[in-house]
């Protein structure tokens, strides 16, 4: 599966299957949010408190309120996976807005797969991806004409279902491919 981006202003999906039919899945409700990666861009967790709402803690993290992240591998408290808005940031802490955890956070920082916060890009924040008809599981989201993604960045989609098929079964991430396809 690959997500790539185009200079005709859209982000594609290409080739969503059921890993245990190996069918194309044609009828999926997705959104997709991309987001930077590298240093500044990303950060590790090492901790997180089943607050109301969530805090989370990373060490000079530099992130400011009202920034969207992608929290992704947090174990114990799942309620924080997913897109974030930051609210009352500190140095080390902040708090992901309108969200209640429960669990026990499970320190995973000094493992090869920490729990990670990525910076989402302005603008690129869960653009609803719709499904390319006649086409085996593509699907396509258009990008503002404000927004855009350069070339020789390295960059990670986070791609989550919000219908009722698929929701607890999509919600994967991916890295992104800058192409030009004409």
């Amino acid at each position: 599966m690959q997500i790539y981006y185009n200079n005709d202003n859209a982000i594609f999906l290409d080739g969503l299957q059921n890993v245990r039919t190996g069918s194309y899945i044609n009828d999926a409700t997705l959104r997709v949010t991309i987001c930077y990666t590298g240093t500044g861009y990303q950060g590790t967790i090492t901790n997180a408190t089943p607050a109301s709402p969530i805090v989370v803690t990373s060490a000079a993290h530099g992130l400011v309120n009202g920034q969207n992240v992608a929290i992704r591998k947090l174990n114990g408290i799942i309620e924080a996976i997913g897109i974030q808005t930051i609210a009352n940031k500190t140095t080390d802490t902040f708090e992901l807005s309108g969200t209640t955890g429960s669990g026990t956070f499970v320190d995973t920082s000094t493992t090869d797969d920490p729990a990670r916060w990525y910076l989402a890009v302005p603008g690129l924040v869960q653009l609803t991806m719709s499904y390319v008809t006649s086409s085996n599981g593509k699907y396509a989201a258009t990008v503002p004409g404000t927004s855009f993604i350069r070339g020789r960045v390295r960059y990670k989609a986070y791609i989550e279902d919000v219908g009722a098929s698929y929701k607890n079964k999509i919600n994967f991430w991916s890295d992104v491919d800058v192409v030009d396809r004409i």
